[in-house]
């Protein structure tokens, strides 16, 4: 189990001791600091992930549906259906928005490459049910915080699998809401509360982001061994990243005009 933020707080403490003799850093200066090296380590490894439904949002005239604030990047996006059968899956095909345009000005002229190609092996995942027929998988992309899916989904939920961005402590941030305010509930939370369990296994290399930023702002050109040692604690992870791949076979016939 992660240690708890007060207890690397005090790991911080015993570490930094050969650099000054009493520490003039917060606890809440220590969440700051802490959570900005979580934040660069998460950009970099994308270690953690995070699966969410999305429901359409009124945005002028117009019902759409906004990805979270915190996503970095799209995994996959899926539709669930109620069928008399239970519940069945719709999958979308995501695309960058040049290559999402590209293919819908294709489709709309009845030539379909990419869409085809994908859902070859799963015909039972395309568009709704009732359509399935005659429907294709559909295409979706992301502009401007906005899903676009073409043919157009009219269902009002979505559930998006994504990378989430790992924001430092702040008041106003949904994420560390329960931390606020600071004087009702901050202690509470430093005391109790440890690291996501993904990213549990690095928590003393944070501490060593922590040391290197402190101690570059003491003058002292010794951050760079913890800065060095937080840089490689971030290539290790992904390096030895788990892929959970496994057992992956070729499509027969899938090559370009096979």
């Amino acid at each position: 189990m992660a240690s708890t933020f007060a207890e690397l707080y005090s790991d911080f403490q015993d570490r930094v001791k050969a650099y000054v003799e009493k520490l003039d850093i917060t606890e809440y200066s220590f969440m700051r600091m802490l959570t900005q090296g979580i934040q660069k380590f998460q950009r970099e490894t994308e270690y953690a992930e995070k699966v969410v439904k999305i429901q359409k949002e009124v945005n002028g005239n117009r019902e759409v549906f906004i990805v979270p604030n915190d996503m970095i990047r799209p995994i996959d996006v899926r539709a669930m259906h109620e069928t008399p059968y239970g519940v069945e899956e719709e999958i979308f095909l995501l695309q960058s928005y040049e290559q999402f345009i590209r293919n819908k000005d294709k489709w709309e002229m009845g030539y379909l490459e990419t869409p085809t190609d994908y859902e070859l092996r799963i015909p039972h995942k395309r568009t709704a049910p009732a359509v399935r027929a005659r429907g294709h998988v559909r295409l979706a992309t992301i502009y401007s915080r906005e899903l676009l899916t073409f043919p157009e989904y009219k269902g009002n939920e979505l559930v998006v699998w994504y990378i989430p961005d790992l924001y430092p402590i702040s008041a106003g941030t949904e994420h560390w809401e329960p931390w606020y305010p600071l004087d009702v509930n901050f202690m509470r939370m430093f005391t109790t509360t440890r690291i996501t369990p993904s990213l549990a296994p690095f928590e003393t290399s944070f501490v060593d982001y922590v040391l290197s930023v402190y101690i570059q702002s003491k003058g002292s050109a010794n951050y760079r061994v913890y800065e060095e040692q937080f840089m490689a604690a971030i290539q290790r992870a992904i390096e030895t990243k788990p892929t959970l791949f496994r057992e992956a076979v070729a499509d027969y016939m899938f090559a370009p005009f096979s």
